[in-house]
């Protein structure tokens, strides 16, 4: 059986966003507020038996095309060493 998940990713509205600095490790000091709002995507997960990591938005792309620190890869990678 495979495994699939539909999770609900709430989109938020920034009403003020400012960089106060930057990291040892390059992401940026945050001071923000921001607003939930009643929009979302819905991310879809499926677990495939050949470990392939793919990511699907406007068409199929495999990992090995995306940047390296694409954010949505480094999760799923991070998700297949746990």
């Amino acid at each position: 059986m495979k495994a699939l998940y539909d999770v609900l990713a709430p989109a938020k509205l920034n009403l003020f966003l400012h960089i106060t600095g930057r990291r040892a490790d390059g992401y940026h000091l945050l001071q923000s507020v921001f607003m939930l709002i009643d929009w979302c995507d819905t991310l879809h997960f499926e677990l495939r038996k050949d470990g392939v990591i793919s990511r699907t938005d406007l068409g199929p792309i495999t990992a090995a095309v995306l940047p390296a620190d694409d954010l949505t890869v480094r999760a799923a990678r991070a998700l297949q060493a746990a």
